[in-house]
């Protein structure tokens, strides 16, 4: 499957590039990828950014959803976008650190922030623009880094309030080193896993817990493998939508224009609708038999923060010097 995915992969950017260098070209088609599923409110949210680039582009420029892991894992997709493929995906902050600097890494750190307004001010200072800029060397364009997915919280065959309720606890985590780091600090057994594969895992107990969003969460239905969630609003995640800046470059610049407006409107209602929308799944997952409880912040904060004074894959001082721009110091 790997060898025919890459095969089709090398015809499809090579005919990209092909397509993208004749000036003659009438319309230009991008693909997006992601791996949450066809349900999940990011991809509602991209179809409708994709309805109204194609509308104000006059059909110019035409953008396909592949949802579902349907180009590949995330990482896969990240990569193929490194290659240069014809492909926009969405980002985490974690995995945008390994085309950047891994200082980027602190917004997916567990309990640094409070609330997204702090993950906002960061996003807005000269500190995220120097990773934006660091990006674009590496021939990474983000189109827009607003989409808030949300607090994350543990989700699990049992309910882990107290952190010793971790120990040795089988338990999914994207490939991310802070994320991977941090939740070894609590205690859990890591195991890596993409996100597609998440629910037959708690269902067949290759895990007993993993973590995510309400969103998301809710749209691929990891309540039903494993019925009980923990509190613990440990990232309040923002994510970004990213493609190849060489791709990007070979845009006209009218369409570039409407591509990043229209990127960066589909964030705020993105963010805005997904908010308001908690409390309602909250609800149904209740109504089908979940079990919430509160965790014990402090008690989390207090394995977690330490390690943040000296991370090992952090500029000196980083931390120190995020919780001063978030206060406004």
């Amino acid at each position: 499957m790997k060898i025919t995915r890459r095969f089709a992969l090398t015809v499809m950017t090579a005919v990209g590039a092909c397509l993208g260098a004749s000036a003659t070209m009438a319309q230009t088609t991008l693909r997006i990828g992601t791996g949450q599923a066809a349900a999940e409110l990011q991809n509602v949210i991209l179809q409708e950014v994709a309805d109204k680039v194609k509308s104000r582009t006059n059909g110019k420029l035409i953008l396909q959803l592949f949802p579902g892991g349907q180009l590949g894992s995330e990482r896969d997709v990240h990569e193929q976008v490194k290659m240069g493929a014809p492909i926009l995906t969405v980002v985490d902050s974690g995995y945008f650190a390994n085309y950047s600097t891994k200082d980027v890494g602190i917004l997916s750190a567990p309990f640094v922030f409070k609330s997204f307004d702090e993950v906002t001010r960061l996003l807005n200072s000269s500190l995220a623009k120097e990773w934006l800029a660091l990006g674009e060397k590496n021939n990474i364009k983000m189109l827009a880094f607003n989409w808030y997915f949300g607090e994350r919280n543990i989700i699990g065959r049992k309910l882990y309030p107290k952190v010793a309720d971790l120990s040795q606890v089988k338990f999914r985590l994207a490939p991310i080193p802070i994320y991977i780091d941090s939740f070894k600090a609590l205690g859990v057994a890591p195991v890596t896993l993409d996100f597609a594969e998440v629910y037959s895992a708690l269902q067949q107990g290759v895990v007993d817990a993993a973590e995510g969003p309400t969103g998301s969460l809710f749209a691929s239905k990891l309540y039903e493998a494993a019925p009980n969630i923990t509190l613990t609003g440990h990232v309040k995640q923002v994510l970004g939508i990213m493609m190849n800046k060489s791709v990007f470059d070979k845009l006209p610049a009218d369409q570039q224009k409407i591509l990043v407006e229209e990127m960066q409107a589909g964030g705020a209602r993105y963010s805005k609708q997904g908010a308001d929308r908690v409390a309602d799944l909250r609800a149904q997952m209740e109504k089908a038999g979940t079990k919430f409880v509160q965790a014990d912040i402090e008690g989390y904060k207090a394995a977690v923060l330490p390690m943040y004074s000296k991370y090992k894959d952090w500029s000196a001082g980083l931390y120190d010097r995020v919780r001063k721009i978030v206060a406004g110091q």
